[in-house]
């Protein structure tokens, strides 16, 4: 995603090390959107990546998603949930070859109004390779000021990257 005049760099995250978590925190209000940006690899093949807001783990997430692999389509949708849930399977065990993530959070300072995000994850895993699209809603009214992403059964691995934007109103 390039950074133009409406895209600010706002935090960039390089693991050195392996992690179960990653953490952006005292996001600025003075943008209207956030973007980011992650390509991770993972220690293993299979697990769960979640997203959560502000750390909030309460039953305030909803997501809908499709899936594809070239020869099969998915689609679920969770409501009330503890966290959204961004896929089953992992960035990559191949640290060569990192999954991609992509994708924007609406009105995320706004005071008044729930928050929706969308984005697109690129899996290059041996055992579930495709791309999936989501989009989420978290229903609150607090300004987001923190994004934390986890793995669930395995561990970010060293070299995996996030990278945050703020996005000015054109």
């Amino acid at each position: 995603m390039p950074a133009g005049s409406t895209y600010t760099p706002i935090a960039t995250v390089t693991l050195t090390s392996t992690t179960t978590s990653l953490t952006i925190s005292s996001i600025p209000q003075t943008y209207t959107d956030l973007a980011f940006t992650a390509s991770m690899t993972t220690d293993a093949d299979t697990a769960n990546i979640i997203l959560r807001f502000n750390n909030d783990s309460s039953t305030l997430y909803s997501a809908t998603s499709l899936s594809g692999t070239g020869s099969t389509v998915t689609t679920y949708k969770e409501s009330n949930q503890g966290r959204v849930l961004i896929t089953t399977a992992t960035a990559s065990s191949n640290a060569t070859v990192p999954g991609v993530l992509v994708g924007s959070v609406m009105n995320y300072a706004n005071t008044t109004t729930n928050k929706t995000a969308i984005w697109r994850w690129n899996v290059p895993s041996a055992t579930y390779p495709g791309v999936l699209g989501q989009v989420a809603l978290y229903r609150s009214t607090s300004a987001i000021t923190q994004i934390n992403l986890i793995a669930s059964g395995n561990n970010f691995t060293a070299g995996s990257t996030f990278t945050l934007y703020g996005i000015t109103a054109a």
